[in-house]
Protein backbone atom coordinates (compact mmCIF):
# COMPACT_ATOMS: atom_id res chain seq x y z
CA UNK A 1 0.00 0.00 0.00
CA UNK A 2 2.93 2.31 0.54
CA UNK A 3 3.68 1.94 -3.16
CA UNK A 4 0.27 3.40 -3.93
CA UNK A 5 1.25 6.55 -2.07
CA UNK A 6 4.83 7.04 -3.25
CA UNK A 7 5.22 4.69 -6.20
CA UNK A 8 8.11 2.20 -6.45
CA UNK A 9 10.65 4.78 -7.56
CA UNK A 10 9.52 7.26 -4.93
CA UNK A 11 9.90 4.68 -2.17
CA UNK A 12 13.42 3.75 -3.27
CA UNK A 13 14.44 7.42 -3.47
CA UNK A 14 12.89 8.15 -0.07
CA UNK A 15 14.93 5.35 1.50
CA UNK A 16 18.01 7.49 0.75
CA UNK A 17 16.75 11.07 0.81
CA UNK A 18 13.98 10.90 3.42
CA UNK A 19 13.98 7.64 5.43
CA UNK A 20 11.50 9.09 7.92
CA UNK A 21 8.97 9.63 5.11
CA UNK A 22 9.39 6.03 3.96
CA UNK A 23 9.01 4.72 7.50
CA UNK A 24 5.93 6.88 8.06
CA UNK A 25 4.24 5.69 4.87
CA UNK A 26 5.06 2.08 5.73
CA UNK A 27 3.69 2.57 9.25
CA UNK A 28 0.40 3.97 7.95
CA UNK A 29 0.02 1.14 5.45
CA UNK A 30 0.95 -1.48 8.02
CA UNK A 31 -1.50 -0.17 10.61
CA UNK A 32 -4.32 -0.43 8.07
CA UNK A 33 -3.17 -3.90 7.06
CA UNK A 34 -3.04 -5.10 10.67
CA UNK A 35 -6.52 -3.71 11.38
CA UNK A 36 -7.96 -5.54 8.37
CA UNK A 37 -6.03 -8.69 9.21
CA UNK A 38 -7.26 -8.67 12.80
CA UNK A 39 -10.87 -8.39 11.60
CA UNK A 40 -10.43 -11.42 9.36
CA UNK A 41 -8.66 -13.41 12.06
CA UNK A 42 -11.43 -12.61 14.53
CA UNK A 43 -13.87 -14.06 12.01
CA UNK A 44 -11.95 -17.31 11.99
CA UNK A 45 -9.55 -17.39 9.04
CA UNK A 46 -6.83 -19.91 9.73
CA UNK A 47 -4.25 -19.06 7.07
CA UNK A 48 -2.74 -15.67 6.26
CA UNK A 49 -1.03 -15.41 2.86
CA UNK A 50 0.92 -12.14 2.74
CA UNK A 51 2.82 -10.98 -0.35
CA UNK A 52 5.96 -8.96 0.39
CA UNK A 53 7.44 -8.91 -3.12
CA UNK A 54 7.41 -5.10 -3.34
CA UNK A 55 9.57 -4.94 -0.22
CA UNK A 56 12.22 -7.42 -1.40
CA UNK A 57 15.53 -7.36 -3.25
CA UNK A 58 13.89 -7.80 -6.68
CA UNK A 59 12.45 -4.30 -6.42
CA UNK A 60 15.84 -2.86 -5.48
CA UNK A 61 15.89 -2.93 -1.68
CA UNK A 62 19.15 -3.87 -0.01
CA UNK A 63 19.13 -6.57 2.68
CA UNK A 64 20.06 -3.82 5.18
CA UNK A 65 17.06 -1.65 4.27
CA UNK A 66 14.86 -4.72 4.27
CA UNK A 67 16.04 -5.62 7.77
CA UNK A 68 15.63 -2.11 9.15
CA UNK A 69 12.31 -1.10 7.59
CA UNK A 70 10.33 -4.09 6.35
CA UNK A 71 11.35 -7.01 8.56
CA UNK A 72 9.76 -5.53 11.71
CA UNK A 73 6.49 -5.22 9.77
CA UNK A 74 6.69 -8.86 8.68
CA UNK A 75 7.22 -9.88 12.29
CA UNK A 76 4.21 -7.82 13.42
CA UNK A 77 1.96 -9.54 10.88
CA UNK A 78 3.27 -13.02 11.72
CA UNK A 79 2.87 -12.37 15.45
CA UNK A 80 -0.71 -11.20 14.92
CA UNK A 81 -1.55 -14.35 12.94
CA UNK A 82 0.00 -16.51 15.65
CA UNK A 83 -1.98 -14.70 18.34
CA UNK A 84 -5.06 -16.18 16.67
CA UNK A 85 -3.39 -19.58 16.11
CA UNK A 86 -3.33 -18.99 12.35
CA UNK A 87 -0.62 -20.06 9.92
CA UNK A 88 1.42 -17.23 8.41
CA UNK A 89 2.67 -17.63 4.83
CA UNK A 90 5.30 -15.21 3.54
CA UNK A 91 5.20 -14.76 -0.26
CA UNK A 92 7.94 -13.32 -2.47
CA UNK A 93 8.09 -14.44 -6.09
CA UNK A 94 11.38 -12.74 -6.91
CA UNK A 95 14.91 -12.81 -5.55
CA UNK A 96 14.78 -13.66 -1.86
CA UNK A 97 17.86 -15.77 -1.08
CA UNK A 98 19.59 -13.06 0.97
CA UNK A 99 16.56 -12.32 3.14
CA UNK A 100 15.42 -15.88 3.85
CA UNK A 101 17.40 -16.13 7.12
CA UNK A 102 15.78 -12.90 8.32
CA UNK A 103 12.28 -14.02 7.34
CA UNK A 104 12.69 -17.37 9.08
CA UNK A 105 13.94 -15.62 12.21
CA UNK A 106 10.87 -13.34 12.10
CA UNK A 107 8.76 -16.42 12.82
CA UNK A 108 6.89 -17.11 9.58
CA UNK A 109 5.44 -20.60 9.19
CA UNK A 110 5.76 -21.00 5.42
CA UNK A 111 8.16 -19.54 2.85
CA UNK A 112 6.26 -19.17 -0.42
CA UNK A 113 7.56 -18.32 -3.87
CA UNK A 114 11.09 -19.70 -3.88
CA UNK A 115 11.62 -18.56 -7.48
CA UNK A 116 14.58 -20.42 -9.03
CA UNK A 117 17.20 -18.77 -11.26
CA UNK A 118 17.27 -16.98 -13.64
CA UNK A 119 14.16 -15.01 -12.66
CA UNK A 120 14.80 -15.63 -8.97
CA UNK A 121 17.83 -16.76 -6.99
CA UNK A 122 16.58 -19.57 -4.76
CA UNK A 123 18.15 -23.03 -4.93
CA UNK A 124 15.38 -25.20 -3.49
CA UNK A 125 17.64 -27.97 -2.20
CA UNK A 126 19.76 -25.44 -0.29
CA UNK A 127 16.74 -23.80 1.35
CA UNK A 128 15.35 -27.21 2.30
CA UNK A 129 18.67 -28.25 3.86
CA UNK A 130 19.13 -24.99 5.75
CA UNK A 131 15.57 -24.19 6.87
CA UNK A 132 13.33 -27.15 6.14
CA UNK A 133 13.20 -28.12 9.79
CA UNK A 134 12.05 -24.62 10.80
CA UNK A 135 9.53 -23.62 8.13
CA UNK A 136 7.43 -25.26 5.45
CA UNK A 137 8.23 -24.48 1.82
CA UNK A 138 5.72 -23.66 -0.92
CA UNK A 139 6.57 -23.10 -4.59
CA UNK A 140 9.93 -23.60 -6.24
CA UNK A 141 8.73 -23.95 -9.84
CA UNK A 142 9.38 -21.15 -12.32
CA UNK A 143 6.08 -20.11 -13.94
CA UNK A 144 7.71 -18.40 -16.91
CA UNK A 145 10.39 -20.69 -18.35
CA UNK A 146 8.88 -23.93 -17.05
CA UNK A 147 5.18 -23.35 -17.71
CA UNK A 148 4.54 -20.31 -19.92
CA UNK A 149 7.46 -20.87 -22.32
CA UNK A 150 8.31 -24.48 -21.54
CA UNK A 151 7.08 -27.82 -22.81
CA UNK A 152 5.27 -30.62 -20.98
CA UNK A 153 8.57 -32.51 -20.91
CA UNK A 154 10.28 -29.61 -19.14
CA UNK A 155 7.37 -29.36 -16.70
CA UNK A 156 7.63 -33.06 -15.84
CA UNK A 157 11.38 -32.84 -15.19
CA UNK A 158 11.13 -29.67 -13.11
CA UNK A 159 8.34 -31.16 -10.98
CA UNK A 160 10.40 -34.32 -10.47
CA UNK A 161 13.47 -32.28 -9.49
CA UNK A 162 11.57 -30.01 -7.08
CA UNK A 163 10.12 -33.00 -5.26
CA UNK A 164 13.56 -34.62 -5.13
CA UNK A 165 15.07 -31.39 -3.79
CA UNK A 166 12.50 -30.54 -1.11
CA UNK A 167 10.06 -33.39 -0.58
CA UNK A 168 12.03 -35.62 1.77
CA UNK A 169 10.66 -35.55 5.30
CA UNK A 170 7.57 -33.53 4.36
CA UNK A 171 7.05 -29.81 4.80
CA UNK A 172 7.02 -29.04 1.08
CA UNK A 173 4.05 -27.93 -1.03
CA UNK A 174 4.73 -28.18 -4.75
CA UNK A 175 3.78 -25.05 -6.66
CA UNK A 176 4.87 -22.19 -8.86
CA UNK A 177 6.59 -19.12 -7.50
CA UNK A 178 3.86 -16.97 -9.06
CA UNK A 179 0.71 -17.55 -11.09
CA UNK A 180 0.97 -19.17 -14.51
CA UNK A 181 -0.17 -17.17 -17.52
CA UNK A 182 -3.60 -17.74 -19.13
CA UNK A 183 -1.88 -18.92 -22.32
CA UNK A 184 -0.07 -21.76 -20.54
CA UNK A 185 -0.80 -25.03 -22.31
CA UNK A 186 -3.45 -27.14 -20.63
CA UNK A 187 -1.19 -30.11 -21.38
CA UNK A 188 1.58 -28.58 -19.27
CA UNK A 189 -0.78 -28.11 -16.32
CA UNK A 190 -2.03 -31.68 -16.68
CA UNK A 191 1.57 -32.91 -16.87
CA UNK A 192 2.39 -31.10 -13.62
CA UNK A 193 -0.47 -32.85 -11.84
CA UNK A 194 0.39 -36.31 -13.16
CA UNK A 195 4.09 -35.80 -12.40
CA UNK A 196 3.29 -34.68 -8.85
CA UNK A 197 1.26 -37.86 -8.35
CA UNK A 198 4.03 -39.98 -9.85
CA UNK A 199 6.95 -38.50 -7.92
CA UNK A 200 5.32 -36.98 -4.87
CA UNK A 201 3.97 -40.04 -3.08
CA UNK A 202 5.70 -41.17 0.10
Amino acid sequence: WGLEALGPEGMLIASVTDPELLQGVCREAQDAHLRNLALMLERGIQVVYDSWFQCGPSVGWSPRTYEEIFLPLVKEAADLAHHYDAVYIYQDDGKMRDIIPLVVEAGVDVLSGLQPPDVGDVILSEVKAAYGSQVALLGGLDPVYTFDLGTPEIVREKVRQAIADAGAGGGYVLGTAEAVAPETLAESLHTAVTAARAYGMY
